[in-house]
């Protein structure tokens, strides 16, 4: 019997026919688009948001990993910052499939176990990984 990951990502992803998607808000007052959802715009304090699907492919703009942390996440944990085709930067998990990660490097939005429960239940999330293609 397969036991179902615990999703981390709060609302924030949304699993598809074709795929996942990142959920943000865009503001109806002044056109702000971001990520992740919050209730008033951090540009003009409206609080007319609305929700907004993110872009799914992006650039990688800075990483790090980490080799030290919770006891119940797969390390080292590497994660950073991806600047979305839409202008909004996100921070996330990063699985570079044995590949070398580069600042600007075109990443794709996908899903991954990024550790397990003191149950041994996994815990999954958003994650992004090197492209394969630029869509």
């Amino acid at each position: 019997m397969a036991i179902a990951p615990i999703l981390l990502s709060d609302g924030a992803l949304d699993i598809q026919d074709d795929g996942p998607v990142l959920i943000g808000v865009r503001c109806t007052s002044c056109g702000t688009v971001a990520f992740p959802r919050s209730s008033i715009c951090s540009s003009c304090m409206s609080e007319t948001l609305v929700d907004e699907p993110m872009p799914s492919c992006g650039n990688l703009y800075s990483w790090t990993s980490v080799h030290v942390g919770s006891p119940r996440m797969n390390k080292p944990i590497t994660i950073g910052y991806v600047d979305l085709q839409n202008g909004v930067r996100v921070f996330s998990h990063l699985v570079a499939r044995n590949r070398a990660l580069e600042v600007d490097q075109p990443v794709e939005l996908s899903v991954a176990i990024v550790g397990r429960t003191e149950e041994g239940n996994p815990i999954q999330t958003f994650v992004f990984v090197p492209a394969e293609r630029r869509q």
